[in-house]
């Protein structure tokens, strides 16, 4: 089997079900060694229940579509119609909390 994503994608993939799947391709101009062609992005969209599909993607243009960063946007807000009230803000309490209970899982120093 075709390997290019590697087994962090594959693996992530086959423990989750997902209902939409919108995905953007990051176009960098060249058909370099490790692109990943389009049929094998259309597989992840493939793995979507309901509905999987580009967002902002010529696919006629890839990987030279450098249109697509500017079209995301604007696409993204069509056709994701619900949009959820931001969190709320954190308090400086909340941070001290929170790298009190982490501390030994990240090399953070907060003073």
């Amino acid at each position: 089997p075709d390997r290019t994503f590697g087994p962090a994608i594959e693996s992530y993939l086959a423990r989750r079900d997902f209902e939409e799947i919108g995905q953007m391709l990051f176009s960098h101009g060249v058909d370099s060694i490790g692109l990943v062609p389009l049929d094998r992005w259309r597989s992840v969209l493939a793995r979507a229940k309901r509905k999987g599909e580009f967002i902002g993607v010529d696919e006629r243009a890839y990987p030279r579509d450098f249109a697509a960063f500017a079209r995301y946007h604007t696409e993204l807000r069509r056709r994701i119609a619900v949009a959820l009230p931001p969190p709320p803000l954190l308090t400086l309490d909340d941070v001290d909390r929170f790298v009190a209970q982490t501390d030994e899982h990240y090399e953070v120093v907060w003073e």
